[in-house]
């Protein structure tokens, strides 16, 4: 037992300096980057600590004050956080704007709906639309008018294929073959009417005779 406490200790001790050595360079760390910081910052008159920047005249430092990456470093200092460089600042910018402009794409895109004729902004719409009992009801009516279409359309196909003429078709044949019936009975008449009435004019010459 009293070995095991020795070893114990002995790995206490050896974990507690290597804390101690881990928190040291981390000061020494620390120390270097304030070093290396006032050093940049001391070859510029002013300088914002919030950005951690240098300036050589006032007006700069003015009109960086007004800055939005300024404002977006300000914003994370007040919450703690640390600032980011001028060059991450205008990555995120650009990355914001994409995915605006993309937003708007896709919220510019309509949404159609061609058995029932209406249009949608958004895709959420356009499916309580297409889940919605009036849109299922003109479906099935439209699958039944694509059905009556289709079967008629075949059926010309098939009068077409057997030689039958189509009803217009037929029509228009039987009443040009009426228009010969009746031309022929009139010229019959009349040729009627000319024999009798020759005939009568023979009759009456012969009385008179």
């Amino acid at each position: 037992n009293v070995v095991f406490f020795v070893h114990l200790f002995i790995c206490l001790q050896l974990i507690i300096c290597l804390l101690f050595l881990f928190f040291c360079l981390f000061l020494l760390c620390s120390v270097l980057l304030f070093c290396l910081f006032a050093v940049r910052m001391s070859d510029h008159k002013y300088t914002c600590i919030t950005c951690r920047v240098g300036f050589n005249d006032g007006d700069a430092q003015r009109v960086h004050y007004h800055n939005d990456w300024h404002l977006y470093n300000l914003k994370r200092k007040m919450v703690g956080m640390p600032p980011v460089t001028s060059d991450a600042f205008e990555r995120n910018v650009a990355a914001r704007q994409t995915e605006m402009k993309k937003t708007k794409e896709e919220q510019a895109i309509t949404f159609e709906c061609t058995t029932c004729g209406k249009s949608f902004s958004t895709r959420g719409a356009h499916s309580n639309h297409m889940a919605s009992k009036k849109h299922k009801e003109n479906e099935k009516k439209e699958k039944v008018r694509k059905e009556k279409q289709s079967q008629l359309k075949m059926d010309d196909e098939q009068r077409k294929s057997n030689h039958i003429q189509p009803f217009d078709e037929q029509k228009e044949k039987y009443a040009k073959l009426f228009d010969k019936i009746e031309q022929s009975n009139k010229t019959a008449s009349e040729n009627v009417t000319t024999t009798t009435t020759a005939t009568t004019t023979t009759t009456t010459t012969t009385t008179t005779t």
